[in-house]
């Protein structure tokens, strides 16, 4: 990174080791975790990586634990926070942008919901008792260029959503069950506890969500991009020309 470092805003100290720690060398990233694992043992450490210039101008190491990012000091200590540019770049950001982009490969779409056959492709972890979901779900289904890949997370906090999210997955035509749930009028509907197979669906979905480290709804990548709310400004820029369009 080319850019002096201006600003770390948002840290938290998470912690300091009790004991002293040597002098670890600037571009060994192994014996940088070491450390890392000595001072945070319940750490879940999923990298941690050292840019030579990023790490020399602020002794801060790149650690990513689920999808979060973090810092991590030479001298024992866990910052959580944004770190910019002089010239505004979110380096924090552009870091977990590759991350996430990273698990997007790991996802089985095989087993996803295929609704749309346009240019666009979206990935959606949604809730079909999620209202925010159901916002993201009004717009996407007026689009006619976009190839949606859908996962079922019903949250715990839905207690029909479950029910919900097996009715679809056990569904023929998986499609129209998406459209009927989702629908305005799913209000006045009943779901029946799900058969062990619909139960079964929920689950396999369920665990797919866990390997990418999803917590909530609605989760999307648009385009490759990761988008982690309903936020239909930013998607529909993705959705233009398959990259965010810079506001003005």
């Amino acid at each position: 990174m080319n850019k002096v470092i201006s600003a770390v805003t948002g840290c938290i100290l998470l912690g300091l080791t009790s004991y002293g720690m040597g002098a670890m060398p600037k571009t060994n990233e192994d014996k940088a975790k070491d450390e890392l694992i000595k001072a945070f043992p319940n750490l879940a450490i999923g990298s941690i990586s050292e840019d030579p210039q990023f790490t020399a101008l602020t002794g801060l190491y790149e650690v990513v634990v689920g999808d979060q990012v973090y810092y991590f000091s030479e001298k024992g200590y866990l910052f959580v926070g944004k770190i910019y540019t002089k010239d505004g770049r979110n380096l924090t950001e552009e870091k977990l942008t590759k991350v996430l982009s990273e698990k997007l490969k790991r996802l089985p779409l095989t087993k996803a919901i295929k609704i749309g056959n346009g240019p666009n492709t979206i990935v959606e972890f949604t809730d079909p008792d999620c209202p925010y979901c159901r916002v993201v779900n009004k717009y996407l289904s007026k689009r006619k260029d976009v190839t949606r890949y859908i996962f079922m997370f019903p949250l715990p906090m839905h207690k029909n959503a479950a029910n919900k999210a097996a009715y679809i997955l056990s569904a023929k035509n998986k499609e129209a069950a998406h459209l009927e749930v989702f629908s305005e009028q799913s209000a006045k509907m009943s779901f029946l506890s799900p058969t062990p197979e619909g139960a079964k669906l929920v689950e396999e979905s369920l665990a797919i969500a866990r390997t990418v480290g999803i917590r909530a709804t609605p989760t999307l990548w648009v385009n490759g991009n990761f988008v982690g709310s309903a936020d239909l400004d930013r998607i529909a820029a993705l959705l233009k020309d398959g990259k965010e369009v810079a506001k003005k």
